[in-house]
C-alpha cells in the first residue's frame, strides 16, 4: 500500500460539482423569515380555534397543531442555523478539493481477497493480501463500493468519505472473492474479536482463512 497525490479523476470532479450545487440549491430554498411568520400565524389561528372550541375532539386536534407550529417557530431556526453552518463547512472543503484539483488516497496492489459476509447488521469484513504477507481488513460500511471488490484500487481517506459518501475507487476488473460463510465469520469475530476497519496485519493469507474454519 502506498499512500499518494494525484490530480483528481474526471468522475470525482463531477460528483463534487454535482455536490456543490446541491448544497448551494439547498440553501437557496431553506427556512426563511417567511416561512417562521408563515407557521407562526398558523400557530396562532390553531390555538385560538381551540380557545373557542374548548373541548372536545376537534379542540384538541387543534391545539396539538397549534403546540406543533409553536415548537417549529422556537426550534426550526436554531436546527436551519445548524443546518447551514454545516453545508458552509461542506461547502468550504467541496470549493478546496475542486480548487487544488488534488486528492490523498492509499493505492493498494492485492494479490488476493476473500469475504466475509454479514450475519447481522455488522458489514461484511475483506480480507486482502497484499504485499509481503500483509493483509488489509475493510468493512463495508455501505460507502460506495460499486466495483468492489477487485485487485487494484483506492482507498479515499476518511474525511473525503464522510463528504462523498464513497470509500474506494477501483482501477481494475471486478473479481469474484473467496466466500467466508456469515456463520463462519461470526464465530471467528466471537473468538478473535472485531479488526478494525483498514487495520492491517502481518499474517500469511491461507492461514488467515484456516481460523475462520477452526
Amino acid at each position: 500500500m502506498n499512500q499518494i497525490t494525484r490530480p483528481l479523476y474526471a468522475d470525482e470532479i463531477r460528483l463534487l460539482t454535482k455536490l456543490k450545487n446541491k448544497i448551494i440549491h439547498k440553501k437557496r430554498t431553506g427556512i426563511g423569515a417567511t416561512h417562521i411568520i408563515l407557521v407562526l400565524f398558523t400557530g396562532l389561528i390553531f390555538a385560538d380555534l381551540a380557545y373557542v372550541l374548548h373541548t372536545g375532539f376537534m379542540a384538541f386536534v387543534s391545539g396539538t397543531f397549534a403546540v406543533v407550529c409553536f415548537l417549529f417557530v422556537i426550534f426550526g431556526p436554531y436546527e436551519a442555523y445548524k443546518d447551514r453552518r454545516r453545508a458552509r463547512k461542506r461547502l468550504r472543503q467541496l470549493n478546496q478539493l475542486l480548487l487544488t484539483n488534488t486528492l490523498e488516497v492509499t493505492l493498494v496492489h492485492a494479490q488476493q481477497i476473500a469475504v466475509g459476509r454479514e450475519f447481522e447488521d455488522e458489514g461484511d469484513l475483506y480480507l486482502i493480501a497484499y504485499g509481503d504477507g500483509d493483509v488489509l481488513y475493510l468493512w463495508d460500511n455501505g460507502h460506495g463500493m460499486k466495483g468492489f471488490p477487485c485487485l487494484t484500487f483506492e482507498i479515499y481517506k476518511e474525511d473525503y468519505t464522510a463528504l462523498v459518501s464513497r470509500q474506494i475507487h477501483v482501477l481494475s476488473p471486478k473479481i469474484t472473492p473467496v466466500e467466508i460463510e456469515a456463520e463462519k465469520k461470526w464465530k471467528y469475530l466471537k473468538k478473535y474479536g472485531g479488526p478494525g476497519h483498514l487495520a492491517t496485519e502481518r499474517v500469511d493469507f491461507d492461514v488467515l482463512l484456516s481460523r475462520f474454519y477452526e
